[in-house]
């Protein structure tokens, strides 16, 4: 199971593509041995850079619109080469070579239903508010009242919904970058997919344990504060991997666990209370 294995303080304004080196470093962790899952803030050229530069090996999603990838879009079924199901769902690959790296792109049947689902749904809202603009215009036009312009009243048509496809050619995908060049699309994503594992952490230390934010003055202070919280999230995280081993992580969750653990008021160990 995922869990926290090491923490240190830095400064605020610390990057976070500077710290990897120094925490790998300090707690003797060989940067050729494990592989850097972040997220889309790290998708930048300069970050992709640094990351080479201190021979840190990553899976990083980059940012819909990414030119490096817009020029294989839209991409039609037949040009995926890959295909492998993840939690029962069929994921289709596409690879391209970059050198030094490769671009995966992923296509999720679900998640482009999701995700047009929601687009069609906030594009009726956009248009429903629109129809009532206009036909507050049209009855104070008739008043000889018109508040707006021809052009702003133009901009008030309904929007096409056949344009929300030509505009998004990457709905429904996720694109990956990585220069793990021996892992193939399967093995990329699953890899990428351990992201969760990391997001469940940042929910339990912040919304459960409650966690970011420590209002400490002193750094002695700060670092005994952290020293807990690092204790306490190592358990939390424990916690959860137990309920999952049970198969009851989808009816029970940490806050559930902590609600019922805080009501018992005694314990009995060897008949002794």
């Amino acid at each position: 199971f995922a869990a926290p294995v090491y923490y240190k303080q830095y400064l605020g304004s610390t990057p976070d593509v500077s710290a990897f080196p120094d925490l790998l470093k300090e707690c003797g962790i060989s940067s050729k041995d494990y592989t850097i899952v972040a997220d889309k803030g790290f998708a930048s050229e300069d970050d992709f850079n640094e990351l080479v530069k201190l021979h840190l090996q990553y899976v990083i999603p980059i940012k819909r619109g990414s030119r490096i990838v817009s020029e294989y879009l839209p991409l039609e079924r037949h040009h995926y080469t890959d295909v492998f199901t993840y939690n029962e769902r069929a994921i289709q690959a596409f690879k391209i070579e970059k050198d030094g790296f490769n671009l995966f792109i992923y296509y999720d049947s679900q998640l482009y239903a999701n995700e047009l689902a929601d687009s069609v749904d906030r594009a009726n809202k956009k248009n429903e508010a629109r129809d009532k603009k206009l036909l507050a215009e049209e009855k104070r036009r008739n008043k000889g009242k018109g508040r707006l312009s021809d052009e702003e009243l133009e901009k008030l048509q309904p929007i096409d919904l056949k344009e929300i496809l030509a505009e998004t050619p990457e709905m429904g995908t996720v694109t990956l970058r990585t220069n793990r060049l021996d892992l193939n699309s399967h093995q990329i994503y699953r890899t990428y997919k351990q992201r969760q594992s990391i997001e469940q952490f940042f929910k339990t230390y912040g919304e459960s344990l409650d966690l970011e934010a420590s209002y400490m003055r002193e750094q002695i202070s700060q670092e005994a504060w952290l020293f807990l919280n690092h204790l306490s999230a190592t358990i939390a995280m424990e916690c959860l991997a137990d309920i999952a081993r049970l198969g009851e992580d989808k009816n029970i969750s940490f806050e559930d666990l902590r609600q019922t653990l805080g009501k018992i008021m005694a314990s009995k160990v060897n008949d002794q209370w």
